[in-house]
């Protein structure tokens, strides 16, 4: 009898370990689950920013203003899809170096700028900015009317003094210019006064 109980012992022991063990691995499998999702959900976003940029390209190529508001409606629909991945991604691993300044893009390109906004300066915050974070901060700033600091961050960018940061200067007058991003006189006068010298970058 004791030979039976001490068997018994023995292979529930045994079982519960084989339970343990499944419910390692599966919990492993989840996560590595989970963790590819959201890889692919990040690498969604990405192509879809690429496919919102490419209809702006079309935008500037276009030779009536009925094919422009079409193609930039097209690009607004693709980021806007973009911003919703970012946001999942986000949730998930907010620690992920760079999403927020896509999201910030992303939300900028859909008129969200309060939003875009708050992004942007908790990437900064986190210590995740870049050169085009700072340029992306400049437009959000822009598009909530908060013009003097605009212009910091504006002046913030340009003293970076590189390539980079001196084709972004750029691209937000040019964004200015063409109604994409809206603007007052004022502030539109002042950077094309503070626009970096071309090949002043090194």
């Amino acid at each position: 009898m004791k030979k039976l109980m001490g068997s018994l012992l023995v292979t529930s022991a045994i079982m519960l370990c084989q339970a343990d063990l499944t419910y390692a691995v599966d919990s492993r499998l989840v996560k590595r689950s989970s963790a590819e999702v959201t890889a692919a959900q990040y690498d969604k976003a990405s192509r879809l920013t690429d496919k919102a940029a490419e209809f702006e390209r079309q935008a500037s190529l276009a030779d009536s203003d009925k094919e422009r508001t079409k193609q930039l409606a097209k690009a607004k629909k693709q980021y806007k899809k973009a911003a919703s991945l970012y946001k999942k991604v986000m949730r998930k691993t907010s620690s992920l170096p760079g999403i927020r300044t896509e999201l910030g893009r992303a939300l900028i390109k859909t008129g969200n700028y309060p939003e875009a906004l708050l992004v942007l300066e908790e990437a900064i915050e986190h210590n995740f900015e870049t050169t085009r974070t700072i340029a992306y901060r400049v437009e959000a700033l822009i598009g909530v009317g908060q013009l003097n600091e605009a212009k910091l961050a504006y002046e913030e960018l340009t003293l970076l003094d590189s390539p980079e940061a001196e084709a972004l200067a750029r691209r937000i007058l040019s964004s200015i210019r063409s109604g994409e991003l809206a603007s007052s006189q004022e502030i539109r006068s002042w950077i094309e006064e503070h626009q970096p010298v071309t090949g002043s970058s090194t």
